[in-house]
């Protein structure tokens, strides 16, 4: 039996308006975001996602890639390569945020939440997605299926067409995505909370008890 991590759902309750995450970064009503979370590292896919915004942006102009996070030594090659495929407009780098109510407000702003990492050991961020029935596409690494299961959409590490593809998916079909991903908090509850984490270990340990 696998026990994952876990999420204080109290901390993600009540989903909050994404209209201050869409103000502090001067971000239209009539945008959509595309939201990354976490560190700034070679092993998060984030080229990748620049790559793949080439197709998202010429079906969905009014896109913005929202990245958050804080700077682990790539940012400045991310902005170059930015900058020099022409794709400013379309990219919003908010650094490490320090208020927790504006973070959350990122995610419900969010259409799509994208993780796609080169390896994850669990991916924490997807939970605090799932948590307010962001719909997300994550790389088919580590932990990610495990957690994601159907909620989301995997797709192989590197395979930037159909991450594109995926999120262009999920943009011409905003509502239905939404609704299958609230699912998503329901499975944040039931499988994700420190309780049901605490749960599982009980079952194992008391299934060692008995073999002793």
């Amino acid at each position: 039996m696998t026990v994952p991590n876990g999420l204080d759902i109290e901390d993600w309750t009540p989903i909050p308006d994404g209209r201050p995450f869409r103000s502090r970064y001067r971000i239209g009503n009539d945008e959509k975001i595309v939201l990354y979370t976490g560190r700034l590292a070679d092993n998060k896919g984030l080229e990748h996602l620049i790559d793949a915004s080439y197709e998202v942006v010429e079906k969905h102009p009014n896109t913005k890639f929202v990245i958050v996070g804080e700077d682990w030594g790539v940012l400045k090659r991310l902005k170059k390569k930015i900058w020099a495929n022409n794709l400013d407009d379309y990219f919003v780098f908010t650094g490490h945020i320090e208020s927790f109510e504006l973070f959350k407000s990122g995610y419900a702003a969010a259409s799509v939440f994208v993780l796609p990492s080169e390896w994850e050991a669990f991916g924490i961020v997807l939970l605090e997605a799932m948590a307010y029935g962001t719909p997300i596409v994550a790389s088919d690494v580590g932990g990610i299926p495990n957690v994601v299961g159907d909620i989301g959409r995997i797709f192989k590490y590197g395979d930037i067409r159909v991450l594109a593809g995926n999120i262009v998916d999920i943009l011409d079909n905003e509502d239905l995505e939404r609704e299958k991903s609230i699912r998503g908090r329901a499975k944040v509850i039931n499988e994700f909370t420190w309780s049901a984490v605490v749960d599982r270990l009980e079952g194992i340990y008391g299934c060692i008890a008995d073999v002793s």
